[in-house]
Parts: C-alpha cells; structure tokens; sequence
C-alpha cells in the first residue's frame, strides 16, 4: 500500500467507502468467525514475538516517546494506545490504567494479533488493509465483545511509500471523535518522521568516519556549513579558523544535511564554495581554503539561534516576560523558563543564547523527557570507551562538553530523574563533569537554560524536585502566558505565521476569513502556539485557494469552539462600552475586546432588532 492512495479520495467519498468497507469487512468475519466471542485469544510465542520485536527494532525505537504524546494529549479520554504491525500484531502498548487492564482481559496486549481473522471488523485491520485513517465506533464492530469500544487508527508508512505498521487509539466507549482519529493521525506522521530521523542518524553515525577522512585528506582549510549557518563537518584546519566548529564531535549535528551527494565538477576553476545538494536541494556548502573560509564565517550572523524579533505580541505579560529575558540575556546567569506546552519556551532560550556573550559558542537543546532514564546521564556527560556493552570506540562527548563555550537548553527540566538531578547539580556548583567509567573530571563552561511546564515548586513539595537543584535553577525566571490569555495576539500571530507557512510550502499569500478568527478566538487551545501553527498549516494544506474558510480548520478546532459560549467580552454591554470608547470604529473595538468585528457587527444587529420602533406621530 502506497501513501497517495491517502489523497485519492475526497471526504465525501471517504464516508460512502467506510459504510462498504465495513459492511465488506462483516461478511468477510461472518464466514470464519465467531460473533459472540469473549476477546482476542490468538497471541505470537514468546520466541515469535521477540523475533518481531528484532524484525520491527528501528519502528520500535522510535514509536513509544510519540506514543505517550498522544496517550496524554487525549488522556481525559481513558485511552489506550497501541502500535501494530502490518499484519496486525500488538507491538506496543501504553495507556490509562484502567483502560489498560479491559484491554488485558479482552487480549489487547503485546503479541496479540489484532487482524480480521482474530479480532473482527476494527479501526487497525481497516487501517491497514485500506492505507486510511479509519474510526469505527460501537456497533460498527462485529464482535459484540468489542461494540462498547471507539477506535481510532493511522497507517504508518516508510520512505518508499509502503506501509510498516499503524497508530490506534481506542476507548473503552462508544462515542464519536474525531479529536481522536486527529491524534492518531498526527502521530502516525510523527512516528514518520521520527523514523527517517532515525535511519539518518544510523546512516552518519555509519560514514561520519568516511566524511572526516575525506575531509582530513583536503590541504587546505575545509568546512561544510548547513542552511542554517551551523557548521556541520570540518577539518582539522577549518576547526581552527572556527571557535564552534572546534567542538564538532561524532555527535555534533547529526542530521539531514550530511545525507547529501556532492557535484563533483560543479565547482569552476578558482570557486571556493561547493553547493552540497540532496533531492535537488541545496543543503549545505564545503567552503575550502583560507580566505574564503574567513568570509563565509563572516556573512554567518551571530544571530543565526533565532532572535528576540521572531518573538511576536503585544500582550503586556508577553512583553514583560520578553523584557526580563533581554536583561537577563547578557549577564550569563541560569535562567528558569515556565509556560505550558506550545507558549514557545525555546524560543526565548535561543534568543536569550543570541543575544548573549555567547552567541559564536553552541546552543545544545536536551528533552530531558524524551531520553530513557537509563540513558540520560551518559547523554549529558558522555561516556569513555568501555564504559558499558555497548559504548562507542574511543567514547563519546556528552551534551556538556558539546555546549561548552555556549548554551544548553534542557527542556522538560521537571521530568528529569532524581538521581541525574543530583549529577546536574554537581555540574552546575563545579562546573566540571565526568564522564561514565572516567577517573578524572573534565571542566566545562556551559550557561544553562531550563524550561518546565510544571510548578517544580510544587514538585519539590512532593519530593519528586531537588530543592536545592531548583534555587541553583531559579535565578531569573520567565514567566509565559498561554494564548488563551492573550487572544489580541491572535491576528497578528496568524499573519506571521500564515507567512512562513506559505513561504515553506510554496504558495502565494495566504489569508484568513473572518468567521475563522472568530472560531480560532473562541477556542481554548491547549497546545498555544505550536497548536496554532498546526492548524494552520493543515488548513493551508487542504485549502483549494489562499483564503482559509471554516471548512479548512480541522474538525476537533471547529467543533471544539462551536460548543463554547460566546465569550463575556462580547456581551452587549461590552459591545456598546468599546464602540464608545473607540469613537464608533469597529476594528479597534474588536482589536479591545478580543474578538471578531463579525461578532461586533452581529451584536450590533441584534441590538437594532431588539429596540422596538419608535411610534408614528
């Protein structure tokens, strides 16, 4: 099954196709299986399962981190989420509590197959047999077992198109929601992603060695630097002219950019940079020699982490949180971010990074949460060789000794393990740090920026946070409001980011209906900005022109907001108070209440029909 077989239909024909897949799918499970059977009894041996897990290792690396994000992004919901193989077998599985042990009774667990054959009509066999996102609710199962049950499946494909296993999310109720099929849909791409990452990394980590023989066999100065002005790769002459390119390591940006194929004969007779090119596109460029070196460092803007300009809005607690990390930016002290998930916490840390003293030297970013536990302090502060089973030949540098001379950034400082908390603070009052099975410690001069969505106040209360880890923290602290609470921001935060969005994927300027603002307006939006931004790029992905209209908002956004009230600010008091207070202009009205100048305009009219008339003389 290949993915454009996911474009080949339009909505409408979807759901005519899902009430005959279905039905198809019943006649099928009539013929070979029992209606009233108690669950799923058909299960892999242990030896067979561990065999898939092999076959399936890359997916099964990569899949669990995005399954919890989508376990907790409908965790209200009671869900349980599950990977599954092409053929239907539980790979994975994570979820509520109580959810999880339903499933257990009813065979929903790892090494069970979930196909036509065992378990009947459901979302996962639909998905993968289709290559569609699919729901089945309630009776849309054949097993009566499985009727009290909603399901919500996305195939998973790799780079060739083919199909490599599915996301499902199922509730142990029947109920209609798309919310759900959204996650399940997200993370499916997600997994996508994550995946291709993945195999990257294998690739470089494979040919790093190659490239730096390459570049070690050059007599001049070479260094290969990314769209981005991050430099990539270099020689041992290059390393010199470059402070940051100094501490390029096995494990310094491993990424997209070194999976390139370079144009031999591109270069003319005296040109010193070299396009670097990967599906057409040019990614990087090898600049060689001395003086061209220099230059090109030169047109690199010291800026190039993301600046306090890329930081838009005007609400007063936005613009206070942005005028303590400008104070704070130069005077190299630890900084605490705290905001929801979405408000844009690395985007202050880059930019206080920018614009610090440091801003030549590294900025390093560590999820904190993403990283096994197992793992997070050899990530941190490296590892000698033979260290462990395992550990790389000639050892490995952790994230300190990467982002010495600049910045690391950890993400998610919250979730970090107790045990690595203390590590952390060590590092932090010495500054030094040592690496797993070192006997010396090596200095490292790092500043460290940290960002939670939690109250670790509250965390230290619970003995879950090191309190004397969090006043080292807790120095100068930023505080960042969600964008429910400054929704004056919603227009101009739209139109910046309809422009990059448009510039990204290659379309003319994008607009927005009014009706839309006024559902973006009335919507809570849980996820802030980085939600937003996924909304709009999924309306500019499915809108047919350049204006979005409410039929491009994804489902849960509009169904979400429709069934809210209409907001206390545009009450009809409200109404007439601002239009007062703005001399009668109807913009600037709506600009000072939050909302849409159609809401104005509609409140307007019901005030009109309401007054009754004047009587005729």
């Amino acid at each position: 099954m290949v993915r454009s077989t996911r474009l080949r239909y339009s909505a409408k024909q979807l759901e005519k196709l899902k009430k005959s897949w279905i039905e198809s799918s019943w006649k099928r499970c009539a013929e070979k299986i029992d209606k009233a059977i108690p669950g799923n009894r058909t299960r892999r041996s242990p030896e067979q399962y561990e065999s898939l897990k092999q076959e399936y290792r890359e997916l099964l690396a990569v899949a669990p981190p995005v399954m919890k994000e989508a376990l907790h992004a409908v965790w209200s919901l009671r869900p349980v989420v599950v990977l599954l193989n092409p053929e239907g077998v539980v790979l994975e599985v994570c979820g509520h509590p109580k959810t999880l042990a339903i499933c257990a009774q009813l065979g929903l667990d790892v090494g069970f197959v979930w196909d036509e054959d065992c378990a009947g009509t459901s979302a996962g066999n639909l998905a993968l047999s289709t290559g569609l996102p699919f729901m089945t609710v309630g009776a849309d199962h054949y097993c009566t077992v499985f009727q009290n049950f909603t399901c919500a499946c996305s195939p998973i494909y790799n780079e060739s198109g083919h199909i490599i296993g599915a996301v499902d999310i199922s509730l142990p109720y029947p109920t209609v929601s798309y919310r759900l099929l959204d996650t399940a849909i997200k993370a499916a791409f997600l997994i996508e992603q994550k995946l291709v990452e993945y195999r990257h990394r294998l690739f470089v980590a494979k040919y790093r060695s190659i490239l730096d023989t390459v570049l070690e066999s050059h007599p001049d100065p070479v260094l290969v630097v990314g769209t981005d002005g991050h430099p990539i790769a270099a020689n041992t002459k290059g390393k010199e002219l470059d402070n940051r390119s100094s501490r390029l390591s096995s494990e310094t940006s491993i990424d997209k950019h070194l999976l390139v194929s370079y144009r031999s004969g591109s270069t003319a007779p005296g040109r010193r940079e070299v396009p670097v090119t990967c599906e057409g596109n040019v990614v990087a460029k090898v600049v060689i020699g001395t003086n061209s070196l220099k230059a090109a460092l030169t047109r690199l803007a010291p800026g190039d982490h993301g600046t306090f300009e890329a930081i838009h809005g005007r609400h007063p607690r936005l613009q206070k949180a942005v005028e303590v990390a400008r104070r704070a930016a130069p005077l190299d002290l630890p900084v605490l971010i705290v905001g929801e998930t979405g408000t844009g916490k690395e985007l202050f840390a880059r930019a206080i990074h920018s614009a610090s003293r440091r801003s030549r030297g590294p900025f390093v970013a560590v999820n904190c949460a993403a990283i096994p536990r197992t793992l997070l302090e050899s990530e941190l502060f490296g590892y000698v060789e033979g260290a462990f089973t395992g550990a790389r030949r000639g050892g490995s540098p952790g994230k300190f000794e990467i982002a010495s001379g600049g910045t690391l950034f950890l993400d998610e400082i919250g979730d970090m393990p107790l045990d690595a908390q203390g590590a952390l603070l060590r590092a932090l009052e010495e500054k030094v740090i040592t690496r797993l099975g070192a006997r010396s410690p090596t200095p490292v001069d790092v500043r460290i920026i940290a960002a939670t969505n939690k109250d670790l106040s509250a965390e230290a209360q619970a003995g879950r946070f090191r309190k004397d880890l969090l006043y080292r923290l807790r120095v100068v602290v930023i505080e960042l409001p969600p964008l429910r609470e400054r929704m004056e921001d919603l227009r101009l935060l739209v139109s910046v980011l309809l422009q990059d969005i448009a510039s990204k994927i290659g379309r003319g300027s994008l607009t927005v209906d009014e009706t839309v603002f006024e559902i973006l307006q009335r919507y809570a939006w849980p996820g802030n900005v980085r939600e937003l931004r996924a909304c709009l790029e999924h309306a500019a992905a499915v809108t047919n022109g350049n204006r979005i209209t409410l039929e491009d908002l994804p489902s849960y956004i509009s169904s979400a907001a429709e069934s809210l009230p209409v907001p206390s600010n545009a009450s009809t008091t409200s109404v007439i108070k601002a239009m007062k207070e703005t001399g009668g202009n109807v913009t600037k009205a709506a600009r000072l209440l939050g909302i849409s100048r159609s809401t104005i305009y509609r409140r307007l009219r019901r005030m009109l029909s309401d007054t009754p008339s004047s009587p005729q003389a």
